[in-house]
């Protein structure tokens, strides 16, 4: 029988662990895709609000003086925040 040495033992483990690593099928495939998935022309650019956004004054927080309170943290989502109330009461 034959005895190895740890230090072969070893050698022989990461030889295995960097063969595996760039085997070909190892290798993850880049899938070509097209732009237009991602991308809608905007049809109606001329009546957009691209100042105020989709609410418009009516949703929009008051220029100075506003008044919020704190409602939560947010314990969801990618992206650590709070929510919080503004004077009319939205969240």
């Amino acid at each position: 029988m034959m005895r190895f040495t740890l230090k072969f033992k070893v050698s022989m483990v990461v030889l295995a662990l960097v063969a595996c690593t760039h085997a070909p099928h190892a290798q993850q495939q880049a899938t070509p895709f097209d732009i237009a998935e991602l991308w809608q022309e905007p049809t109606d650019l001329q009546e957009r609000d691209l100042f105020l956004g989709p609410g418009g004054s009516t949703l929009a927080p008051p220029a100075t003086g506003g008044t919020y309170e704190f409602v939560a943290f947010k314990t969801s989502g990618t992206n650590p925040g709070y929510d919080v109330r503004d004077s009319p009461g939205r969240i």
